[in-house]
């Protein structure tokens, strides 16, 4: 009698864990995929160039450049907020900050806010030289499917 007991709670036990492993086979939602940061450079002279991010993503774009010789990269007309958030400030790195002269980049951070798309237009000129045309351009196409 008890044997039988022991088989009955026993299979009990087991059609239990049966189903408890049925009900939890529910598949976890995926991981969310890490998101790598956006990097675009351009050389001294500018061009254009362009670069696909998703929503949530960062785009850093560096641009050389060498202010000791009062030209500095501006962002033009910059009028993709709804698009792009611009980070920060503009910041500038030295090659070689102990040689006074140096050139570096000048770096601008955004992130990817929504779909669209939107052109980034950095000019290098001194700032005091408003009726000049700047030196170099670089423009940047950004879209964000």
């Amino acid at each position: 009698m008890i044997s039988q007991r022991m088989r009955v709670c026993a299979a009990i036990g087991l059609l239990g864990c049966a189903a408890g492993m049925l009900f939890a086979q529910e598949e976890a939602p995926p991981a969310p995929a890490m998101m790598t940061e956006a990097s675009v450079l351009f050389t001294a002279e500018g061009g254009e160039q362009s670069v696909q991010l998703v929503p949530g993503q960062v785009l850093e774009v560096r641009l050389r450049g060498n202010p000791t010789t009062g030209y500095s990269w501006t962002l033009e007309g910059y009028e993709a907020q709804e698009i792009l958030v611009r980070d920060e400030e503009v910041s500038y790195q030295s090659d070689a900050p102990d040689r006074m002269g140096a050139p570096g980049l000048f770096r601008y951070r955004f992130t990817a806010a929504r779909s669209g798309s939107a052109t980034l237009r950095f000019l290098y000129r001194r700032p005091w030289e408003e009726a000049v045309e700047p030196l170099y351009t670089a423009v940047l196409n950004v879209t964000v499917p």
